[in-house]
């Protein structure tokens, strides 16, 4: 009699649970505030972008036991990888910070906002959005501080008068803040030296670059291409093994010259992304100075690594 009166119990419980399962596999897009979708990844390693997921879209949870992203499954059924900060149980909540829908933006096609083939996940204090504080991160193709350290190589102007072989080996560093996706504040510094012989006297050159100014980049997927212009003064020391020669036809009385100038580095390069905050850059710039009293249109060839923050 009491296995009768139990049974009812034991088949609701069961129901429950069943129920409970069920909702749990299932979940909504929640979108960071000013977002109107995320990004939905093709592994939980990598950065390459499957879709864009619209605010309050229904997924199915395939798996959740990894701590940063979760496996999902849309009705499409295509399968990828999503923040768990983007994930939420309720269709409710999933809407709360999505950005409101204009009459024209009402239909699901409107919702769904093109987007870079790949991003890279940032914390979001350095997001560069203002709003409420949220304990996840937000899905940004960018990263709000990036410096760089490279090796480099300068080809002197042929008005130099060294030989044509003549190279200034050096290094070269830089910081910059993306102000968005496109536009960044940059500042530069750069030292060179080169080794030349002419008619059997020893000459020593090195030159050191501060320079700033804008960048622009487009950005798609781990690829970064960029264009700068940036204007600063170049610092000039030339050591002779004797006196009493000359450069660019002024006379020198002692073994050693110094001279400031007016400088530029205009150029661009691109940047491949490795890892999650770490891309490696190539840059060609054209670097031109007035020592003198005389145009040198020098160039210089960089290569090196980028740490994005």
């Amino acid at each position: 009699m009491r296995i009768k009166l139990m049974l009812p119990f034991v088949i609701i419980l069961l129901f429950l649970s069943s129920a409970k399962l069920a909702a749990a596999s299932t979940g909504y897009i929640r979108c960071q505030p000013g977002d109107g979708y995320v990004y939905l990844y093709q592994t939980a390693d990598d950065f390459q972008v499957l879709a864009n997921l619209r605010c309050g879209q229904r997924v199915e949870i395939v798996d959740s036991q990894n701590n940063a992203r979760a496996r999902v499954r849309t009705a499409d059924g295509q399968e990828g990888y999503i923040a768990l900060s983007s994930l939420t149980a309720s269709a409710i909540d999933s809407q709360q910070d999505a950005p409101a829908a204009s009459p024209t933006e009402a239909s699901p096609a409107a919702a769904s906002a093109p987007a870079p083939a790949g991003s890279v996940r940032i914390p979001l204090s350095f997001s560069g959005h203002s709003g409420k504080e949220a304990s996840g991160l937000e899905e940004k193709d960018y990263s709000r501080i990036e410096i760089f350290g490279a090796a480099s190589l300068v080809i002197p102007a042929p008005a130099w008068g060294l030989p044509s072989n003549t190279r200034g080996i050096g290094f070269d560093a830089s910081a910059s803040i993306n102000l968005n996706r496109w536009f960044a504040a940059e500042g530069d510094f750069g030292w060179n030296r080169a080794w030349a012989n002419i008619s059997g006297i020893s000459l020593t050159d090195s030159g050191t670059l501060f320079s700033a100014g804008p960048r622009v980049t487009y950005r798609q997927g781990r690829l970064g291409v960029f264009g700068h212009a940036l204007f600063g003064a170049n610092r000039l020391t030339a050591t002779f093994s004797v006196p009493g020669v000359s450069l660019l036809g002024v006379p020198i009385p002692g073994n050693t010259i110094t001279d400031t100038s007016m400088a530029a580095a205009l150029g661009g390069g691109a940047d491949i992304e490795i890892r999650p905050h770490l891309a490696l850059r190539s840059q060609v710039d054209y670097l031109p100075t007035h020592h003198l009293s005389q145009m040198q249109n020098n160039h210089r060839v960089v290569f090196g690594f980028v740490v994005k923050l």
